[in-house]
């Protein structure tokens, strides 16, 4: 492949306390860009920026634009040293070479840090509390591995290569008696951290390139019809488990994960012109757009709580006190299955195809982005296969009379 290379400067708009512009680099590579500040800085009283030239104008012009010759040319020269050295991966690692970071001294862990730092900023955001505790989860399993294996309390990321990937997933497997599922969860966080080291130019060669993350399938745990009636027409004089079965009952026929019914707003539920309610959100998890019609049950608990004195449409409580509460529900109603909030999710899916709405429609309602992922509820219902082929068999019955 081809490598392309170019190098740009800009002034950023917002000054800084002092009242200059930062004189800001661009460097490309293979249309991977990074920036960085130059250490230079415009007077916008006295001088001025021109975008077409890339030039400064005005006073001490002459000696700025010296300047940002002399850093092009270096960074062109650090370019060509570097791919005269074999390809050159990043933006990144150019820019590294330039300003002397030596690559090789950043640490796994300290870009891992960084990751998870970031990631507990967006929380609320764009990411939830439990996908932060699944990072850390997974930063923890990592450093331990370090420490047991390699007898040490960080490494290079320079140094990770496929057989730390590999034995990383054996000792896994081996220390903590997890499934197969598990581990491979773990190894997505952890694929997704060398990504980063990559892109940073931190890792030349790809440490799963011989990896293959590969789930078991799973059946996913719902409710039948017959369960769910039981839920709905059980009456609970403890107000706890009276919410907790409303907002369970909410979400299997919506589809709602925990979090996206904890956030639901009542800017989010709008009315067509012909009566028709709608939830419009986007799901935390994914960042996809969901569009649901709301159903007369759904109406209903909507209606319930339409006083709360807060934005929010339903009450909102811990997911820890729900899934308890949900115990005792199940217990109550003589189910003897693990109750869980998601369970509910995975009911709206199975109940909706069970009467035959398409697969399509369930995806774009449950925020999937494929319908693959919507796909597998198919397989635990043996009851719309037959259905199905039900539907057939009389469609084609005048076939079967000319056969016979």
């Amino acid at each position: 492949m081809k490598n392309t290379f170019s190098v740009l400067f800009y002034v950023k708009k917002q000054q800084k306390k002092s009242g200059l512009l930062p004189i800001m680099g661009r460097i490309t590579v293979n249309k991977q860009t990074t920036q960085f500040f130059t250490q230079l800085e415009i007077d916008p009283q006295t001088t001025e920026w021109d975008s077409k030239t890339k030039k400064i104008n005005g006073k001490g012009a002459s000696s700025l634009n010296s300047q940002l010759r002399n850093i092009e040319a270096r960074i062109r020269t650090t370019y060509q040293e570097m791919f005269l050295r074999g390809p050159v991966l990043s933006a990144e690692q150019v820019k590294n070479a330039f300003l002397g970071i030596d690559d090789s001294s950043t640490t796994l862990l300290s870009v891992f840090q960084e990751y998870k730092q970031h990631q507990k900023d967006m929380i609320g955001k764009c990411r939830s509390l439990s996908t932060y505790k699944r990072i850390t989860l997974v930063y923890n399993r990592v450093a331990d591995f370090i420490k047991v294996k390699h007898h040490r309390s960080d490494m290079y990321a320079a140094e990770i290569d496929g057989s730390f990937v590999d034995d990383f997933s054996d000792y896994l497997f081996t220390t903590y008696k997890v499934s197969n599922n598990q581990v491979q969860k773990i190894m997505q966080v952890f694929k997704h951290v060398t990504k980063i080291c990559i892109k940073k130019g931190l890792l030349k060669k790809d440490p799963f390139s011989d990896y293959k993350i590969k789930f078991d399938p799973v059946d996913p745990n719902f409710l039948t019809v017959d369960e769910l009636k039981l839920i709905i027409q059980k009456k609970f004089s403890l107000r706890s488990l009276e919410t907790t079965k409303d907002l369970f009952v909410f979400s299997c026929f919506t589809g709602l994960a925990f979090v996206d019914a904890m956030n639901l707003k009542r800017e989010n539920i709008t009315l067509a012109e012909n009566g028709d309610m709608w939830i419009k959100i986007t799901r935390q998890k994914t960042n996809i757009p969901s569009i649901i019609p709301v159903m007369d049950i759904a109406k209903s608990i909507i209606k319930k709580y339409e006083n709360q004195n807060d934005s929010y449409v339903l009450p909102r409580s811990p997911h820890q006190h729900v899934n308890a509460y949900l115990k005792q529900i199940a217990s109550s109603c003589g189910i003897k299955k693990n109750m869980t909030f998601h369970m509910a999710r995975h009911t709206y899916a199975t109940t909706a195809m069970s009467f035959g709405v398409p697969i399509a429609t369930i995806a774009k309602t449950m925020g999937h982005a494929n319908m693959k992922m919507t796909q597998h509820y198919a397989r635990v219902l043996p009851e719309k296969i037959i259905k199905d082929i039900n539907v057939l068999n009389t469609a084609t019955q005048t076939l079967q009379t000319l056969y016979q």
